[in-house]
C-alpha cells in the first residue's frame, strides 16, 4: 500500500509540474528494496524516490542517462525547518570566516558547455563543510540551500563589525575634538604667562628671539628622550616646562647653562601620552613643541 502511494504521489507531482498527464511509451515501474523507480528506454530516464528510513529521510531524484542530473523547476521549494523536529540546535560561528575560505566559479556543463552557470566546486567545499556535499549516486553535488544560513551570519557578523568602527570613529571624533580643545586652553594659559607689552618693552634688549627650542628625539621615545635648545648669554633666567595636554603643569627645569644644551626627560616619570613642552626665557615663551611617551 504504501508502494502504490509512492506511485500515485509521484504521478500527481509529474502530472502538476507539468499541467498534464503524460504516458511514456517503453516504460516500467520498478519496485524493489523499498524503493519506487519509473524508467524509459534510450535514454534512459530515471525518476525515483528513496524511502529512507525515517519519516524526513526520503529523496526524490531525477537521472538521465545522457545529462545525468536534470533541471528541476518550481514555483518555490519548501524546506522543512520546524525547531519540534530538531535537536543538537547550535548557533553558527564564524561564518564569515567560513565564507572566506570559499571559491566561487563561472563555469559551464561538460556536455553542453554553450551554457555559463556559476557556483563551487563540490570538491573544494568539500574540504570546509563536508554536510554539504552527497556523493551518494557518485558525482558530486551541493547542497546550495545549506549555504544560506552561513551568508544571513556572516552578514550580521560583517554588520556587527560596521557598527562597531562607526562606533569607534565617533569615540574618536569626538576625542580629537575634545585634544583641540585641551591644546587651545593650553595655549591660551601659556599666553596668560607672557609679559604685557610694557614689560615686554623693558626687556628689549635681552637676545631672547635667538634662544631656539629643537623638537624631542626620540619622539616617540619609551626609556628616555632629550631635548635640545640654545640660550642667548644675555638670557637671565630659562625653564623648561612639561605640560599635559589639560594644561597641567608637571615637570620643570631651571636651565642655567648657556648656549647649545639639551635636557633629558625619563619615560619613568611620566605616563603614557601626549605632551606639550615649552622653553620660557625671562618670562617670555620662545616655543612650545609635543613629545609622545609610547609604554
Amino acid at each position: 500500500m504504501k508502494k502504490i502511494f509512492y506511485l500515485i504521489a509521484l504521478t500527481l507531482i509529474i502530472g502538476n509540474a507539468f499541467g498534464q498527464f503524460r504516458v511514456i511509451t517503453n516504460s516500467y515501474v520498478d519496485i524493489k528494496n523499498g524503493r519506487l523507480t519509473i524508467k524509459t528506454n534510450n535514454p534512459t530516464v530515471d525518476i525515483g524516490c528513496d524511502e529512507g528510513t525515517g519519516n524526513y529521510n526520503s529523496t526524490l531524484y531525477f537521472w538521465h542517462s545522457n545529462s545525468l542530473w536534470n533541471n528541476l523547476k518550481a514555483a518555490s521549494f519548501i524546506v522543512m525547518s520546524d525547531s519540534n523536529i530538531k535537536t543538537n540546535i547550535t548557533p553558527i560561528e564564524n561564518a564569515s570566516d567560513v565564507l572566506g575560505l570559499i571559491n566561487t566559479y563561472s563555469y559551464s556543463m561538460a556536455d553542453n558547455p554553450e551554457v555559463v552557470s556559476f557556483g563551487v566546486l563540490a570538491q573544494e567545499l568539500e574540504t570546509i563543510l563536508p554536510e554539504l556535499v552527497d556523493s551518494t549516486h557518485g558525482e558530486k553535488g551541493v547542497n546550495y540551500i545549506g549555504l544560506i544560513p552561513f551568508l544571513i551570519k556572516g552578514f550580521q557578523e560583517k554588520s556587527k563589525e560596521l557598527d562597531d568602527l562607526k562606533e569607534e570613529m565617533e569615540f574618536l571624533k569626538a576625542d580629537n575634538q575634545f585634544l583641540k580643545e585641551q591644546i587651545e586652553t593650553l595655549f591660551a594659559r601659556l599666553d596668560m604667562e607672557m609679559p604685557t607689552p610694557a614689560t615686554r618693552s623693558a626687556h628689549n634688549t635681552i637676545s631672547n628671539d635667538k634662544s631656539i627650542l629643537y623638537q624631542n628625539n626620540p619622539n616617540p621615545f619609551t626609556q628616555s628622550t632629550q631635548i635640545r635648545y640654545y640660550l642667548s648669554e644675555s638670557c637671565s633666567k630659562a625653564i623648561l616646562k612639561i605640560y599635559d595636554l589639560q594644561g597641567r603643569e608637571l615637570l620643570s627645569y631651571d636651565l642655567n647653562k648657556r648656549g647649545e644644551q639639551y635636557c633629558t626627560i625619563h619615560g619613568s616619570e611620566l605616563e603614557a601620552g601626549m605632551y606639550i613642552y615649552a622653553l620660557i626665557v625671562d618670562n617670555q615663551i620662545v616655543d612650545t613643541k609635543r613629545m609622545v611617551l609610547t609604554k
